[in-house]
């Protein structure tokens, strides 16, 4: 059963366009970054990834693990949670790309 919702969901995201939350995440990182006044190599270094992999987070080519965007939230002097908030304040949310209702209940 839970192997035919995860199928589901995955169709359903790739039908949809899960670009947006990598765009989304991608322009919070920056726009926070470039608020801060960090350059990105900089910003790269005191989160400790690559700044090429910088650039594909913020460009919306790569979507970081938790462990990263744990990361890239201390470097911002944000928790995670305040981070994502933003994102989902930019409208994208998996909700909004699976087509559900944000108020919608989860199928049993």
């Amino acid at each position: 059963m839970l192997a035919d919702a995860t199928t589901n969901m995955v169709a359903k995201n790739e039908q949809m366009t899960s670009t947006d939350l990598l765009s989304a995440f991608g322009d919070v990182v920056k726009q926070q970054r470039l608020a801060q006044g960090f350059s990105q190599e900089a910003f790269a270094r005191r989160c400790g990834i690559h700044r090429t992999y910088m650039t594909h987070i913020e460009r919306g080519m790569k979507m970081p693990s938790i462990d990263v965007a744990q990361r890239l939230a201390w470097g911002l002097g944000l928790e995670v949670s305040e981070l994502f908030a933003q994102v989902e304040a930019k409208g994208a949310t998996v909700k909004a790309i699976l087509g559900e209702s944000a108020t919608a209940k989860p199928k049993a």
